[in-house]
């Protein structure tokens, strides 16, 4: 599957190091046990999802249903992939069944364009998003054990202006429910981080991933920070 030149799920590297993006083209990541692991998961979770929103009518959304299904990467699904799967689709289910509407409105694993960070050089696939009134519900499934937050995390800002742009919201008007699940990430906080705010609120965040997209094209610059860590091209 082609990825883009600007990833929504390296924008918290190249949002704040524009240099980069021109590093990481030269240090592919590998593919991991960890990695296909994450993707088989991320199979179950959408599968159940797109059942469970009428997508695909004849999937279950109960992710043990899929013990020993192969997902499309060739992993075999076993108890750690369904449950980790289990977390996720339980926080999209219980929180868009209390809404009216919130099922019509799931969006599972559909493409976003980001023209106004980047044309043509950032897209990507949010995991689940919803629409429901004036507020836009947004989810990120982790299946890693290093604990990522919600707040001000720019993979979600990215895929939520991606969604700003298709639908034609006014940002001053629509709310935002933000979430990364993380099933194996241990804390005291719980497997789901949440930021709420309204989408008005992203704007300057907007701004700098536009401003770093167009520096990495242009004049890119290395900027170290924590955020090295994430980084594909930190072995170099």
């Amino acid at each position: 599957m082609a990825h883009a030149v600007l990833q929504p799920s390296s924008a918290p590297v190249w949002g704040f190091c524009s240099g980069s993006v021109l590093a990481a083209a030269a240090a592919p990541s590998p593919e991991t046990e960890q990695t296909r692991n994450g993707t088989a998961a991320h199979w179950v979770g959408s599968e159940c999802l797109e059942g469970w929103c009428g997508a695909k009518p004849g999937n279950s959304h109960d992710p043990a249903a899929y013990i020993g299904k192969v997902a499309p990467n060739g992993v075999v699904i076993d108890v750690g992939h369904s449950d980790g799967a289990e977390v996720y689709v339980s926080d999209v289910i219980g929180t868009l069944s209390e809404i009216e509407g919130g099922r019509d409105g799931l969006v599972v694993e559909r493409r976003v364009q980001v023209h106004t960070v980047f044309p043509s050089l950032n897209w990507g696939t949010p995991d689940a998003w919803s629409r429901v009134g004036p507020i836009v519900y947004m989810w990120d499934y982790k299946h890693g054990h290093g604990k990522v937050h919600a707040f001000e995390n720019l993979q979600l800002v990215n895929y939520l202006e991606g969604v700003r742009v298709e639908l034609g919201l006014d940002d001053n008007t629509t709310e935002v429910d933000a979430r990364i699940v993380q099933p194996f990430a241990y804390s005291s906080g719980g497997p789901v981080s949440s930021w709420k705010f309204r989408m008005s609120d992203m704007r300057d965040l907007v701004a700098q991933l536009y401003n770093q997209a167009h520096e990495s094209q242009k004049a890119p610059t290395l900027t170290s920070g924590i955020h090295c860590r994430y980084c594909a091209a930190r072995g170099r």
